[in-house]
């Protein structure tokens, strides 16, 4: 029931959002990793009103790499809120963030987030509290009744990101190193690449384009390889 409740609550937040249409993000993935036994296709939409500097973010995925049966695979929601120190501007974010990957498994995340911009870079920092949790078919199949969560605490969340131009440039080139993506949160000592461009085809309109690559113990002494995908999209933003 909770999950039929969930999912009806995150349309209507779509729903909202597209009606403010303050932000629309639609984009396509297409990758191959150790796991994903072939190539896989990502489709994900998310959406943010701003209102006098508080906002509220919903995005929602379907992935052709999940067993699960949900059309909704993976999803989150954010609340944020642009504050200043000394006059120096940053952004605060509270964050929750849901994989149904597996009938038989799911991961929840949630955390704090603080996020400062300046003219040609982006930093994030943060705290992720992660949740494995076998589902109720899996403990009734399984005969599971011990040990059905699994809790990571406590774990680093970070982003940088520098731009080739300003940040605010209508076209623009950057370079991001992390540990998370929308609707993923790796572990901090696997961190993630990213090559992105963006060019503003009109005011509201923008489409980019980025290449990903994944490793695995890029601070042991071995680095391994462990994917790639590319992702495109289009967002329209309204002010």
């Amino acid at each position: 029931m909770h999950k039929k409740l969930a999912v009806l609550f995150l349309l209507l937040a779509i729903g909202i959002l597209s009606m403010a249409q303050a932000y629309v993000s639609v984009q396509t993935e297409v990758g191959r990793n150790q796991v994903s036994n072939g190539s896989y296709i990502n489709l994900s939409g998310i959406g943010a009103y701003n209102f006098k500097g508080n906002i509220l973010s919903v995005g929602l995925q379907n992935s052709s790499l999940s067993t699960s049966t949900n059309i909704i695979t993976d999803y989150f929601i954010a609340a944020s809120k642009d504050l200043q120190v000394k006059k120096k501007p940053f952004q605060l974010e509270l964050y929750f963030l849901q994989s149904n990957f597996s009938s038989i498994i799911r991961e929840t995340n949630w955390g704090l987030k603080a996020k400062i911009e300046r003219e040609h870079y982006e930093l994030t920092i943060g705290n992720n509290f992660k949740t494995y949790a076998y589902s109720k078919q899996a403990q009734n199949n399984y005969s599971i009744t011990e040990n059905t969560r699994i809790h990571e605490n406590w774990n680093l969340l970070y982003t940088y990101t520098y731009y080739l131009k300003p940040v605010q440039n209508e076209w623009n080139v950057s370079a991001t190193i992390c540990n998370y993506d929308h609707f993923i949160i790796y572990q901090p000592t696997n961190p993630i690449f990213n090559l992105k461009g963006k060019y503003e085809l009109a005011i509201p309109i923008e489409l980019f384009a980025e290449l990903w690559y994944k490793s695995v113990g890029v601070f042991n002494l071995n680095v391994n390889y462990f994917g790639y995908f590319i992702r495109g999209g289009i967002v329209w933003r309204i002010e």
